[in-house]
């Protein structure tokens, strides 16, 4: 049976940990087949999770052998087994079929632009990925901080792994953002696309900007879009 009305982020994460209960999984487990560690997991089933986030409910529906309909509440019938078809290619459908309907000038427009501000946020994502590696080098190389972990007991790799996540988990948010946005966060309208995609790549290098721990990045928000360049 269909539904009309979604449900509820903490309704999804009922239904999070009921299939995962069902299919007798743990959280480690479940936190294995999506790529996140157990307290990402206790988030998705305590806090929920928005069924407007496409990306995310159909790495869930995949990893819980299930359907984003019945996740997100669009199916009331019971999960069943495998999913009816490969949510990666349901993605890449919907948005040939979106992107299709946009007229052949304002879609090339569209697309370059969005390209544009994936690039700078892609590369947000390597500064922050070059920071969390020099964070971990110097935890590695700090003999008095080693001692009081050994005096303590407390695991160097735990607290590199700590500070990596911190460092990563907004720019790689981000990079969601820009997935979800393309998948249906726009209603078909490329300037609401690219003005999503211009903000999510200016929060990106705003945050870096903003880290007082590391040093300024800079922000390239007087570039050139690459479609100015181009075009």
């Amino acid at each position: 049976m269909e539904q009309t009305d979604l449900l509820t982020p903490q309704q999804v994460g009922q239904r999070i940990r009921a299939r995962r209960l069902e299919l007798n999984l743990s959280m480690p487990e479940l936190g294995r087949r999506l790529g996140v560690n157990k307290s990402t997991v206790q988030r998705y089933e305590a806090d929920g999770v928005n069924p407007g986030r496409s990306m995310v409910i159909q790495a869930l529906a995949q990893a819980l052998q299930t359907t984003p309909a019945w996740l997100t509440g669009r199916q009331e019938a019971p999960p069943g087994g495998a999913p009816d078809a490969d949510p990666i290619r349901q993605a890449l459908d919907h948005c040939v079929a979106a992107i299709d309907g946009v007229p052949g000038t304002a879609r090339r427009r569209m697309l370059a632009e969005y390209l544009a501000q994936l690039l700078e946020t892609c590369a947000a994502v390597c500064t922050h990925y070059g920071r969390a590696m020099d964070r971990a080098d110097c935890i590695g190389r700090d003999d008095g901080l080693r001692r009081s972990l050994d005096r303590y007991a407390i695991d160097a790799g735990t607290l590199t792994e700590t500070a990596y996540r911190k460092e990563m988990q907004p720019p790689v948010d981000r990079l969601k953002q820009l997935a979800d946005c393309l998948l249906d966060g726009w209603d078909d309208d490329p300037d609401r696309l690219v003005d999503a995609a211009r903000r999510i790549r200016q929060e990106a290098w705003q945050s870096l900007q903003n880290d007082p721990s590391g040093a300024a990045a800079p922000f390239p928000q007087e570039q050139r879009s690459l479609h100015d360049a181009t075009l």
